[in-house]
Formats: structure tokens, sequence, C-alpha cells
């Protein structure tokens, strides 16, 4: 994780010592959560995101990108094999930090793909519709990946993946799969 951080700040103060070429943007969207486990049937929970980027461009084709970005994401179960039958629902909330390189396959098209920090600031956890304290994991790591298309020069919509690579939830298997679409607006 340290050496995520190290790598993450450095490329933030490369953009920051840089200003040319630097482009600045909020974005919005929903997410659309799911979990991967062996031990319950899962159902999709939806969510939104919140955030801006920093976006520096390398050369004419490759860029990085640094986020800072609100996640509202989560898990709704139903254990197996039990009886009476056992619900669980967790809606968390994430500061999640990507860092992002880009390639531009058309003037208005790229790809994105780069790891991903998440830290939790908000959780609500229940079973059968009683609040409980789950142990959840505060730091989450991921693998990101996806399609931006710019159009109106000053908006852009993005279409992305987040494979988790971290347990949600301490000695679990639960790991989470996001997609999200969003919507964005350059500053400059």
């Amino acid at each position: 994780m340290k050496t995520f951080i190290i790598v993450a700040i450095t490329l933030f103060s490369i953009n920051c010592s840089s200003q040319k070429n630097l482009k600045y943007s909020i974005k919005g969207g929903i997410n659309y959560t799911w979990s991967y486990t062996d031990f319950s049937a899962n159902k999709v929970i939806y969510g939104f995101n919140i955030g801006g980027t920093i976006e520096k461009d390398i050369n004419d084709l490759i860029s990085v990108q640094t986020e800072l970005n609100y996640n509202l994401k989560g898990i709704e179960s139903v254990i197996k094999n039990t009886s009476p039958r056992i619900e669980a629902e967790n809606r968390l909330g994430y500061i999640d930090i990507p860092v992002l390189f880009q390639v531009k396959f058309a003037k208005r098209i790229s790809f994105q793909a780069g790891p991903q920090v998440g830290f939790l600031v908000y959780k609500n956890s229940e079973i059968d519709g009683n609040e409980v304290d789950l142990d959840i994991t505060k730091t989450t790591f991921g693998f990101v990946g996806g399609f931006e298309i710019d159009f109106l020069k000053k908006f852009y919509t993005q279409f992305r993946y987040e494979y988790g690579l971290s347990k949600i939830i301490q000695n679990d298997s639960i790991k989470f799969s996001v997609i999200s679409l969003n919507l964005g607006c350059y500053f400059n």
C-alpha cells in the first residue's frame, strides 16, 4: 500500500509541477455493484459516484490521469443453505484514488487502465433488517479499466469496470465488481 501511495503522490506531483497540458474535470455517475463469493447468492446494488480528475498528457496519444472519487458501493446477499433464509445488505462508501494510464485510439476515444486504492468512509450493514457491525476492510485495492468518449470539446462519458482484489469483509472471501457509467465536464 505504501508503494501505491508513493507512486500516486509522485504522479500527482508531476502533474502539479508541470501545468502545461493539464486537464481538470469533475464527474459523476451511477455504479452497478455485485460481489463474487461461493457461499451466497448475490444481487446487484446500485450506487453513485462523484469526483474530480487531473490528467497530464505525456504525448499526443498517452496521458496519466489521477482521480479522487467518492463511490457508494454495496453487497446484497441471500446466504445459501440456511433455514430460515438469511438476507444481508451492506452499503459502503469509499474514497477511491485510481491512477490511470490512458491511450487515445481516435481523437475523442481513449482506453484507461490502472490500479486503484480505496479508503472506507461510510458503512451501513444489516442482516435480516437489523443493523450489525461487521468487520469491513478499511483499505481496498483493485484494478480499473474502461473507455472514455469526449464530446462537444468540454464533456466526456466513461464506461468503467473495477475488479476488486481485496476482501471486503475480514475473514471472508467476498470481493467487489463494479461497473460505472459517468458523465464529466472539463474546466479547461
